[in-house]
């Protein structure tokens, strides 16, 4: 009989407390979301109340901040309640516009299904058998979030041809949740890394080595990528907190029933391009008076007490909470769009500026999953439609001069080249890339070739053969 051993090993995990998960939370949540958390909020914590009669000019407060392990005695309620001058509320934004703004409101809850087919109705310029081809693709993604048939058994079907499909499936594949319409686990990894700018970080690991991580075999992954374990502990945490393995697991914990935009920009000969928060949905909240009167009375057990205070932390910490995310999304917003002007005057999505979630980490001194929590689940409504935040971080290149080309706009130029080739002597790779290098585009010869395979051209040689049949 095998012998029983007991070991006890000390090991370091991140462990958030409840209201870092809170403020973590609410982050994160779509203004759909956020007003149903709000209503909970008012279900459970009496002190906090709905103020209909907020007055918007009011400034929100600097809040104490509240520690995890806060004694009673820390805080005098009564002196400070009685000695401030601030108003302790949450006020939304005025209307931005007289009429609501809101996207293509249903009857009833969406399904993931529904969900993805609103937003293929957004996709600019698809066209109706387009439109019929993604309808087909997402009738093949099942409860996961994957890819259920081929891409050639959906070709057949559609009586289309491979490219076709391949053109509307990587549409999809930038829809929300973020890694839906993914064949496998690796391609569904990598459309979320390549999302958040670290497609060079986590891609080789996503690449060659999810076997050894389920294994934990770290030893052999730092001996092949030739780093220290340490460091492959380190990508692999990032992983596992960044990237979600079933991405339709995103959507069935909120079942968005409908869109309304977190960001509106509008455009107008007066004022230009404006950046506003659309948050008049999310209802005005305040401390209660009746509650801050109620601590003064003597004649409350110390239960009473201890619960009236205990009540008064938790709602000042949510309102603490609320407008720290409503200051991050704005300043992440006006970084975003003060980048993506160029898109915002004509609406080509081949002019959107190449994008990485660490620029904006960077340019704002934030954590990079706190951005990547700020843009989750929201939306912006432009002069050319309604987005999700993630569709403007896109990756890119530079030219000679030093400015990004998105990864779009070189596409576009690819396919431009070729459409105006000598179709008799179809243009290799090679003279693509002297072409655009030629237009200042810091470009190699393999890029060319891997974008080329992306927009589903064949080669020069496979060209110039299917020219003479």
């Amino acid at each position: 009989m095998p012998k029983v051993t007991l070991d006890q090993t000390q090991r370091q995990q991140m462990k958030f407390s409840p209201l870092q998960e809170l403020k973590i939370k609410i982050l994160q949540l779509s203004n759909l979301e956020l007003i149903d958390k709000v209503n909970e909020e008012l279900l459970q914590n009496p002190v906090l109340e709905e103020d209909n009669i907020a007055t918007l000019e009011l400034p929100i407060v600097d809040f104490p901040e509240i520690k995890k392990n806060d004694k009673q005695e820390e805080i005098n309620w009564e002196d400070f309640f009685e000695s401030s001058k601030k108003s302790f509320t949450y006020d939304s934004s005025p209307p931005i516009e007289s009429n609501p703004i809101y996207e293509n409101i249903p009857t009833h809850q969406l399904s993931l299904r529904e969900y993805l087919l609103q937003q293929l109705r957004m996709v600019p310029s698809l066209t109706n058998d387009e439109y019929k081809i993604g309808e087909l693709i997402i009738d093949n993604i099942n409860k996961d979030g994957y890819l259920d048939s081929a891409v050639e058994e959906i070709t057949k079907e559609a009586k289309v041809s491979l490219r076709e499909v391949k053109d509307v499936l990587s549409k999809i594949q930038e829809f929300e949740p973020t890694g839906v319409g993914a064949k496998d686990l690796e391609e569904c990894l990598l459309i979320q890394a390549k999302e958040l700018g670290m497609e060079e970080t986590l891609g080789p690991l996503i690449q060659n080595y999810l076997k050894a991580i389920q294994d934990k075999n770290y030893d052999l992954i730092a001996s092949k990528m030739n780093i220290t374990v340490e460091r492959v502990k380190e990508l692999v945490g990032l992983l596992v907190k960044l990237l979600e393995p079933k991405p339709a697991r995103l959507y069935e914990k909120f079942y968005p029933p409908y869109i309304i935009p977190e960001i509106i920009i509008s455009n107008t000969e007066e004022e230009g391009l404006k950046l506003e928060l659309n948050d008049e949905w999310i209802p005005s909240l305040r401390i209660s008076s009746y509650y801050q009167r109620l601590l003064k009375d003597k004649n409350l057990s110390a239960e009473e007490n201890e619960y009236i205070r205990k009540k008064l932390k938790s709602a000042l910490f949510f309102l603490d909470c609320m407008e720290k995310r409503k200051k991050t999304l704005t300043h992440v917003a006006k970084v975003i769009f003060d980048l993506q002007q160029q898109f915002l005057q004509d609406g080509k999505p081949e002019k959107i500026v190449p994008m990485r979630l660490e620029d904006i980490a960077n340019g704002l001194n934030l954590h990079l999953s706190t951005v990547s929590r700020t843009i989750a689940n929201k939306f912006v409504k432009t002069p050319y439609g309604v987005h999700p935040l993630k569709f403007f971080f896109k990756t890119g290149l530079t030219t000679k001069e030093g400015e990004s080309v998105s990864t779009l706009s070189i596409k576009e130029k690819i396919k431009e080249i070729i459409a105006q080739e000598n179709k008799q002597n179809p243009l290799s790779d090679s003279k693509i890339t002297t072409l655009l290098q030629q237009q200042g585009i810091n470009i190699a010869s393999r890029t060319v070739a891997k974008y080329r395979e992306e927009l589903q051209i064949p080669s020069s040689f496979s060209r110039k053969n299917l020219k003479s049949s």
